[in-house]
C-alpha cells in the first residue's frame, strides 16, 4: 500500500464513521453531556449481533457466515474492548470481508505498513473517528476547563483517555490526527506512559493492580457520568472551607463504596475562611450515584454551601452479551 492508497483508506474509514454518527445522532448525546461514544449501544441500535468471549490470540473478529456479526475478546479491559468493537463495526458498515483481528494486525493498520489490507486501514480509521471525533475531544477538554496548552501534559492526556473511554495511545494519536497537538508534543506524550501519572496521583497509597486506572475528579465534573472498573481507584478532590467549619460528607457512607482514605490539605489553614482541599480515595462496585454536600456538621438542617454529584459505573469490561443487549 503506497502513501496515497493509505491516505484514501483512512479518509474512507473516517467518512463512514461520520455517516454512522449522523444516522444515530451521536453528536446530540455528546452535546447533552456524554463523555463517551457508546459503541455497544450504537451496534445494538444497528441490530448487529455481538458476543464477548475469551478469544485466543484475537482482540476481535467480524464474521459474515452464517450471518454478519461481531466477536470481542474478554481478555482485555473495557477500553480495548470498546476500540475493538468500533473497529469491527467499521468492517460491518463498510461491507468488508471477514476479518480476524490481532494486536499485530491492528498495529500494522494504524501504521499503514505496506502489506496490510486496505480494509484494515479503513476499519482502524473508522474506529478512531467514531470513538474520538474532534468535537468530542474538544467538548470533554472544555468540560474539564482545559485550554489547548493543557493538552501538552501527559498527565492530562491520561485523564482525558479515561473520560473518553479508550487507551492512552489511541487518545494522543487522535489528538495528533485532529491537529490538537503537534508531532513534538506527541513524541513527549508517547515517551511518558500512564504508569508515572498513576503512581503520582495515588501516593502514598499503593496501586492494587498495575493494569488498573486512577481516575481523578474535580468540582467541574459534578453532574457527569464516569466509567470505571472494580479494580480502579477514584480520587475526588474538592475545595473545602474547613477553617470556617464547612466539611464535605464522606463517600464511605455510601453503599457500593470501599473507602481507602479521606484527607484534607492545609494550604490555607492559617487564614480564616481559607480554602483547603478535601481528597477522598475509594474503589467501588456496580453503579454508584455519589452525592456529597459541604456543610457545617452542626447545621445539617440548613442548605449546604456546595454540593457535588457524580454517577460512577464500576461494571468494567463486557462479558457474554453486552449489557445494553441484556437490557
Amino acid at each position: 500500500m503506497n502513501r496515497n492508497e493509505y491516505r484514501n483508506a483512512k479518509l474512507n474509514g473516517a467518512r463512514a464513521a461520520a455517516e454512522v454518527h449522523h444516522k444515530l445522532g451521536t453528536n446530540g448525546k455528546i452535546r447533552n453531556g456524554d463523555n463517551q461514544v457508546d459503541v455497544f449501544e450504537s451496534i445494538n441500535e444497528l441490530e448487529i449481533p455481538v458476543l464477548c468471549r475469551p478469544l485466543t490470540g484475537l482482540l476481535g473478529a467480524y464474521v459474515t457466515k452464517p450471518h454478519r456479526g461481531i466477536l470481542i475478546t474478554t481478555n482485555r479491559r473495557l477500553p480495548i474492548q470498546r476500540y475493538t468493537a468500533a473497529h469491527e463495526l467499521g468492517h460491518y458498515w463498510l461491507k468488508h470481508e471477514e476479518s480476524f483481528d490481532t494486536e499485530d494486525s491492528v498495529s500494522l493498520a494504524r501504521g499503514g505498513i505496506n502489506n496490510i489490507a486496505a480494509q484494515e486501514v479503513e476499519a482502524e480509521a473508522f474506529a478512531a473517528e467514531f470513538l474520538l471525533p474532534k468535537f468530542l475531544l474538544v467538548k470533554v477538554s472544555q468540560r474539564l476547563g482545559w485550554s489547548k496548552l493543557d493538552l501538552k501534559h501527559p498527565d492530562n492526556i491520561y485523564q482525558l483517555s479515561l473520560r473518553v473511554g479508550v487507551s492512552y495511545e489511541a487518545t494522543w494519536r487522535a489528538l495528533l490526527d485532529n491537529n490538537l497537538i503537534n508531532n513534538a508534543t506527541a513524541e513527549v506524550i508517547e515517551a511518558n506512559p500512564p504508569k508515572s501519572s498513576k503512581l503520582k496521583l495515588i501516593e502514598p497509597y499503593e496501586l492494587f493492580d498495575p493494569w488498573s486506572d486512577v481516575i481523578s475528579l474535580g468540582i467541574e465534573e459534578s453532574g457527569s457520568v464516569v466509567h470505571a472498573s472494580p479494580e480502579d481507584t477514584v480520587i475526588i478532590e474538592l475545595p473545602e472551607h474547613s477553617s470556617s467549619g464547612y466539611i464535605w460528607s464522606d463517600v464511605s457512607e455510601l453503599e457500593g463504596i470501599h473507602a481507602i482514605a479521606s484527607e484534607s490539605g492545609n494550604a490555607n489553614a492559617d487564614v480564616f475562611g481559607g480554602v483547603n482541599l478535601r481528597k477522598q480515595l475509594f474503589k467501588g462496585a456496580g453503579r454508584v450515584l455519589i452525592e456529597l454536600a459541604e456543610q457545617r456538621p452542626w447545621e445539617k438542617a440548613q442548605n449546604p454551601q456546595a454540593t457535588f454529584e457524580i454517577d460512577i459505573d464500576f461494571l468494567g469490561k463486557e462479558e457474554g452479551l453486552p449489557r445494553v443487549y441484556r437490557k
